[in-house]
């Protein structure tokens, strides 16, 4: 779970972490662009206000599920993007980067959507004790 204290907060660097990942957490929440963060086996562990208003499911529509399940993405062409063997959610798994895309998604409601994503490897490593 993100911004879940490491424990006892008596070490420095374990309460500087969570300092800084709560800071990032809250920034994400206030920014205009629609967020998603999904843990390495690709479940949503966050989605943001905006999230919510472009594509309006609710943060406990989202929240536990898998990503693709949730963005049913498509290429600009409608072919598949979004799935278990995301080459996105591979690359950014070995370290890889990726260069922003465009994919085809829906909202709630089933409206065809067409977005801008932005794809970043957020690796959640608990310090050692």
């Amino acid at each position: 779970m993100l911004c879940e204290p490491y424990g006892p907060l008596k070490s420095g660097l374990h309460k500087t972490l969570f300092l800084m990942e709560r800071s990032v957490i809250t920034m994400l929440s206030r920014t205009a662009a629609g967020v998603m963060l999904a843990d390495e086996q690709g479940v949503v562990a966050f989605w943001n206000k905006s999230a919510e208003r472009l594509l309006e499911f609710s943060k406990a529509d989202v929240t536990g599920r898998l990503y693709h399940v949730v963005m049913r993405g498509k290429t600009l062409a409608g072919q598949l993007f979004c799935s278990p063997s995301c080459t996105v959610g591979h690359r950014l798994g070995r370290g890889g980067g990726v260069r922003n895309f465009g994919i085809q998604t829906r909202t709630k409601a089933g409206t065809h959507n067409r977005i801008e994503a932005l794809a970043v490897a957020f690796h959640h490593h608990r310090p050692s004790s």
